[in-house]
């Protein structure tokens, strides 16, 4: 431990005596080391950090769907859940979530009423007994809360919310908040780490699934097999493996296809952990993304390890007459080679906590570049615990690659070239030989993966310019968005609509608007309506599970013109086309093509979604095919 201590005491006097060298070496360590922890800090935010609840590495997410397909990712019908959370054998519990949104308020009426549009969950009762979640206060929901519909009126409130709200009264369990304008009561408030089982979503209150009628949810979601729209998320038993647990409630469904065919014909169930499910199907192209971020910081990392062994070999041939006049005075070979170690360590550790400063500010930039969507985001990429220690780790491998090789190579000095006072002269072809072929790999290795890091530089900023390029079908120039629901303030729906129908006058008169329209979903939302199987007219319904789904967005008169996307055929909507008209839809070249075989034999037939026994209604137009949920579709 002592010689520990000399060797670092003297290789800080050394490095504080070449401020120059030992600057530059450092900040081009502390850059690589940088950018690599604050792409692992990024990437850890989306795809590694578990949830915060009892051993998430237990959790695995079933998906339900078709078994044509090779993956599915397609939610969980209430029913099909109450069988698989009561018949299954490998999970030791089974919950279902869904997604909703009110507005809160503390009281029905006076100034106080004013309600704060937030999201929330619908969950089943069993909700935080599965995930292992402790309220901070109260506690979670009941069995019987879950039996009979719109009969327990509670809700589970977020820390946030307690705060900012209550301003962390302890006594609010028991307390009423109005959710859409309804009475719930107050049962618990969830500890402040937790935010909700919608990754990157930050929740402000949970509620039982019986509740939703009071949340917008309708439809016999309770007992209609076909509504599968739950997210699903279960814990396995110790011992079981996903395989196990997805055999398991396989062999479920197939009685499930067996007993209610209608639905659940040809389907299967797909397992997945709870990291691989984040994102649903999209969980593949984040984690592709994520790997060659990583690997191109890491070419980044090996760069700038290149040029620092490069600058500790021309500071140890500086040094040779040092280095041969302790070996001729008995110094072993290892010792030498542990005090240049010892110092390049000395430069990692600089450059690592400088890097430790540049990771930090490089996630509050990559927080700060996250687009403003109408959403409560959530997304936390501060360097944590995990990535510390991954940064220690290779800032101490950086350290021994920085240094190992030039230490080798300056233990070897000429001892005779030493004496004579010429230990780094040209004339002794060997050492001269061995020192520059070592600096001339470097620099080949430099030059290489300077190469491949201007490549993939090259790739990424085609690629962008490629994406800028991308016609989506639609214009954001001058383009101003609004997200608007009075069913958050207790509208009933005759209000809403009049609501609507004067919101849309009033801003299509404001001076400077040359159109304004309603839509149910932004282009390129991230969201769309699945309205379920095309039934063209005089055709039979699909078998189960063999139709076309198809998304649609219900838009009112002008929309087209607003977002400019052109009609190649036929009309737009009208004020004509109300609930008394004739049903009317507009659909795209691509539905045109796919079901009628062009856009001629499209206009004016007609088609029903869902079932044969569902209302038919005409093609009036075609609109240009656009991009509606990213830029794959």
């Amino acid at each position: 431990m002592g010689i520990l201590w000399q060797d670092l005491r003297y290789g800080a006097r050394l490095l504080l005596k070449q401020k120059g060298l030992t600057a530059i070496a450092a900040l081009t360590l502390a850059l690589g080391i940088g950018a690599n922890t604050a792409i692992l800090s990024t990437v850890n935010g989306f795809l590694l950090r578990p949830l915060p609840v009892e051993n998430p590495d237990a959790l695995v997410a079933p998906f339900w769907g078709s078994k044509k397909d090779a993956e599915v990712w397609g939610g969980v019908s209430y029913a099909n859940y109450l069988d698989l959370r009561e018949r299954n054998q490998s999970l030791s519990g089974l919950l279902v979530w869904a997604l909703t949104s009110a507005g809160v308020s503390a009281s029905a009426s006076g100034d106080s009423a004013r309600a704060e549009v937030t999201w929330g969950e619908l969950v089943s009762a069993n909700y935080f007994d599965v995930l292992g979640v402790k309220p901070a206060l109260g506690r979670g929901f009941l069995p019987a809360e879950e039996r009979t519909q719109n009969t327990h009126p509670v809700v589970v409130i977020s820390h946030s919310l307690w705060q900012q709200r209550f301003d962390g009264d302890a006594g609010v369990v028991g307390q009423t908040i109005y959710l859409n304008g309804a009475p719930f009561t107050v049962v618990g408030v969830a500890p402040a780490t937790f935010k909700g089982l919608k990754f990157a979503f930050r929740q402000a209150f949970w509620v039982p699934l019986m509740m939703s009628a009071t949340l917008g949810t309708g439809g016999d979601w309770e007992t209609e097999r076909g509504w599968a729209r739950f997210n699903a998320l279960g814990r396995l038993k110790p011992g079981v493996t996903m395989a196990q647990a997805e055999a398991d409630l396989n062999r479920i469904a197939e009685a499930l296809a067996q007993q209610y065919p209608k639905n659940n014909a040809d389907t299967k169930v797909q397992i997945v952990s709870e990291l691989d499910g984040r994102f649903y199907d999209g969980t593949k192209a984040f984690r592709l993304t994520a790997l060659l971020a990583l690997c191109v910081a890491g070419l980044v990392l090996l760069l700038a390890c290149a040029n620092v062994a490069n600058l500790m070999l021309a500071r140890a041939a500086g040094r040779a007459k040092e280095i041969g006049i302790r070996l001729a005075l008995g110094a072993g070979r290892w010792r030498i080679v542990r005090q240049l170690l010892t110092e390049s360590l000395l430069l990692a550790l600089v450059g690592g906590v400088v890097g430790w400063l540049f990771a930090w500010w490089g996630t509050a930039l990559v927080h700060a570049s996250l687009p403003p969507i109408p959403y409560p985001i959530d997304l936390n990429f501060s360097p944590d615990l995990s990535v510390l220690k991954w940064m220690v780790a290779v800032t101490l491998a950086t350290g021994v690659s920085c240094g190992l090789l030039p230490a080798l190579v300056a233990s070897r000095p000429d001892l005779l070239a030493v004496i004579k006072g010429a230990a780094a002269g040209p004339s002794h072809g060997q050492q001269q030989w061995r020192r520059w072929n070592l600096r001339s790999a470097l620099v080949v290795a430099q030059v290489a993966i300077s190469i491949v890091v201007l490549i993939c530089a090259g790739l990424f900023l085609r690629s962008l310019h490629q994406a800028l390029k991308l016609d989506p079908g639609f214009s954001t120039e001058n383009l101003v968005t609004m997200k608007l629901d009075p069913g958050l303030l207790a509208y009933t729906e005759a209000a809403g609509k009049r609501f609507y129908a004067e919101t849309l006058r009033r801003v299509a008169a404001l001076p400077g608007v040359r159109a304004a329209s309603l839509a149910n979903f932004l282009p390129l939302g991230d969201s769309n309506g699945v309205v379920g199987n095309v039934v063209k007219e005089g055709e039979p319904e699909p078998l189960p599970n063999q139709g076309i789904d198809v998304s649609s967005n219900w838009v009112a008169p002008g929309y087209f013109a607003t977002v400019k996307t052109p009609l190649v055929m036929g009309r737009d909507f009208t004020e004509r086309d109300t609930q008394d008209a004739p049903l009317v839809v507009i659909v795209n070249q691509e539905f045109a093509r796919k079901f009628y075989g062009s856009e001629q034999n499209a206009l004016g037939k007609r088609f029903r979604f869902w079932s044969s026994t569902a209302p038919l209604r005409e093609i009036v137009g075609i609109a240009k095919n656009g991009l509606y949920l990213n830029f794959r579709l």
